[in-house]
């Protein structure tokens, strides 16, 4: 999938970025449809390297929904979380 590097930060600001990660699907008019977290349980890194998921196995794959319903040309639900994650530091 195509991604953005935002070194102005100015698209963050925008969209209303506040953690990170972050997830944002457009449709082909580049109208926001979803923004948010990619799944409903974040994973993380433990300290031996191995993924831990805080809410166990993800069930529900919200960015994934996102582009599949947008590519249907239906809206996706839901079409925001909570983004759970660090605070994004704009300078």
């Amino acid at each position: 999938f195509t991604y953005m590097f935002d070194e102005s930060q100015e698209i963050g600001r925008r969209l209303g970025a506040t953690r990170t990660p972050e997830y944002f699907v457009f449709d082909a008019e580049r109208k926001l449809v979803y923004m948010g977290l990619l799944t409903n349980s974040p994973a993380r890194v433990t300290r031996s390297g191995e993924i831990s998921f805080i809410n166990g196995e993800p069930v529900d794959f919200y960015v994934a929904n996102a582009i599949n319903a947008t590519l249907k040309g239906e809206t996706p639900e839901p079409a925001e979380t909570r983004a759970h994650g660090c605070t994004v530091k704009y300078e």
